[in-house]
């Protein structure tokens, strides 16, 4: 993964400071991170093409086809490694869903329903992988509780493909 300043940013220095502090921390688990993703989703996914920007002007995370950005809260290395694997799986969950045919948008463009069953699964598996990020609280967004629990049973349950073809099919029902 390359990691860049988001641009504007005021102050510079921190956040070369961030930057280089994010950076190692991922360098030094990105290997496992996308090892256990890739066991429990059989998603290969891939990072080398992938630009982090450091944003010290925002608070929250944001993904496109071929980038992050991390907005900075504080100086927490492994919160800040679990947003980067949220927004990472968020990419690599849409070009999954385009292999199987469940979804022919752009990203950005997907029904609510849709929004709403990526983050679903992304808290799925980031609850699953809990252990890489011990002391970070995976939390569920509140919009989303209705739909986590009609799919959370079809995540215990089946492989990853069948629990998004199946989670289609209950999206595409109600909504």
């Amino acid at each position: 993964m390359k990691f860049k300043i988001f641009n504007p940013v005021k102050d510079k220095e921190n956040a070369k400071e961030h930057l280089i502090r994010i950076k190692k921390g991922w360098n030094n688990q990105e290997k496992e991170i996308l090892g256990q993703i890739n066991k429990k989703t059989t998603i290969e996914i891939y990072s080398d093409e992938i630009i982090c920007f450091i944003n010290t002007s925002d608070t929250n995370g944001y993904y496109g086809e071929d980038h992050i950005t991390l907005g900075i809260v504080d100086k927490n290395t492994e919160t800040d490694i679990m947003v980067i694997a949220h927004e990472l799986f968020h990419i690599f969950y849409w070009k999954k869903l385009k292999e199987l045919g469940l979804f022919n948008e752009e990203i950005g463009k997907e029904r609510k329903v849709e929004w709403e069953l990526s983050e679903v699964t992304v808290y799925l598996l980031q609850k699953d992988l809990q252990f890489l990020w011990p002391n970070t609280e995976i939390r569920l967004y509140p919009e989303t509780k209705e739909l986590y629990e009609k799919v959370k049973y079809i995540w215990k349950n089946n492989s990853f493909e069948d629990y998004l073809i199946k989670s289609y099919e209950i999206i595409n029902k109600t909504g």
